[in-house]
């Protein structure tokens, strides 16, 4: 049954050689494949310089010579998609992981032909691992596609929309609370630009922002003190899906005489909430100014949260729906990995990693046709 509605805001470092995003993990292999082949390019004019008495080496290296130029073009053209790889800010889209599907896949047949030729061991274990890279991207493409036709609003980005809107009057307070253990794990470095921004804010005599951080206070304390100090302010989450939901859980049981809506900055592994009201899938820290611009320019919407009663995991019978309840193989695997998360958090460390560990909980559910008899064993109302 619907539980209540809550008010939230619907609106749309530097490089580093980690590879802490899907882009850079793609970038990863095309920069490991170029320097290879560079490196090959280059083995027998230094075979012929170096060894000039070894005439097995010799005689080796003048047959690989004739394969100089084609390794050349394509370790730099390799090299040359690594950059603009780690140059891409962004989580992988449409167009990207299509991209990236098609490159492993002919990366794949190349080193296929090789292997066959060769018949080196090593050759097939590479041609193995890039026909999974390509598979792995094509199912991200298909992703993405899908994400992007559902969370749109009237054929464009709410994002776009918002954004377009005109400035209504001068910003309300903001009161910021902040997930440092999110799933895309900038939420330290989210904290300090917070803080900056807070005190220049304060030096310039503009409305306030507070920010809190989760792991070290809870979310209703603060928000029962800053609704002493504002009549009118509004709550941005800097977090993920779990991190909106404590914070909204707060909200109601904190029984506020003003109910604040509440924004996202996109920070957790999936962000499907922060998708779906137009906050975006992932986060730049250098938009971080837009971004408090965007929640005084968001219009509000109605968010219906819902409470689920039965026999739930943990002992419990009853849990709050902020914005989709899943029952079965997915279930099971996100069960799986909050209890794995909270045995070994050192082991999430990135988004990418993350997501990586709920493919390793929920495919051997999927394999073993755990829950092939779910429609027998379970009766859903919807009242």
């Amino acid at each position: 049954r619907p539980r209540f509605s809550r008010r939230v805001h619907s609106n749309s470092l530097q490089m580093s050689l980690w590879p802490n995003t899907l882009a850079r993990f793609w970038g990863a292999h095309a920069l490991s494949a170029g320097i290879a082949a560079v490196f090959l390019a280059a083995l027998p004019k230094w075979i012929t310089l170096t060894s000039p008495r070894l005439n097995a080496l010799a005689i080796a290296a003048a047959g690989m010579g004739w394969a100089s130029v084609p390794l050349l073009a394509f370790g730099a053209s390799n090299i040359a998609l690594a950059v603009l790889l780690y140059r891409n800010r962004e989580e992988a889209g449409f167009s990207l992981s299509a991209v990236g599907a098609a490159y492993f896949a002919c990366a794949s047949a190349a080193i296929n032909s090789a292997w066959l030729v060769s018949g080196l061991l090593a050759l097939k274990l590479l041609r193995s691992w890039l026909g999974l890279l390509a598979a792995s991207a094509a199912m991200f493409a298909v992703k993405a596609s899908l994400k992007d036709r559902l969370f749109t609003e009237g054929g464009g980005d709410l994002a776009a929309a918002a954004a377009a809107r005109k400035r209504r009057g001068p910003g309300l307070p903001i009161l910021a609370f902040v997930n440092r253990g999110a799933g895309a794990k900038l939420g330290a470095q989210v904290l300090d630009a917070l803080q900056g921004l807070a005190d220049r804010r304060r030096r310039k005599g503009l409305p306030a922002l507070q920010v809190v951080d989760l792991s070290a206070e809870e979310p209703g304390a603060a928000l029962k003190a800053f609704a002493q100090q504002h009549k009118a302010y509004r709550v941005l989450v800097c977090g993920g899906d779990g991190s909106a939901a404590w914070v909204l859980h707060c909200i109601e049981q904190a029984k506020l005489e003003y109910v604040p809506g509440v924004a996202m900055l996109p920070l957790g592994t999936g962000n499907d909430l922060a998708r779906i009201l137009g906050w975006g899938k992932s986060f730049r820290l250098d938009s971080l100014r837009d971004r408090l611009l965007a929640v005084d320019n968001a219009r509000v919407a109605m968010l219906d949260r819902w409470d689920v009663c039965g026999r739930l995991p943990d002992g419990r019978s009853s849990v709050v729906m902020s914005n989709y309840m899943s029952i079965g193989v997915d279930a099971q695997a996100a069960l799986l990995w909050a209890r794995l998360y909270r045995a070994a958090p050192g082991l999430f460390k990135l988004r990418l990693l993350n997501k990586l560990w709920y493919i390793i909980c929920g495919t051997p559910q999927l394999l073993l046709h755990s829950f092939s008899d779910l429609a027998s064993r379970c009766e859903l109302v919807c009242d």
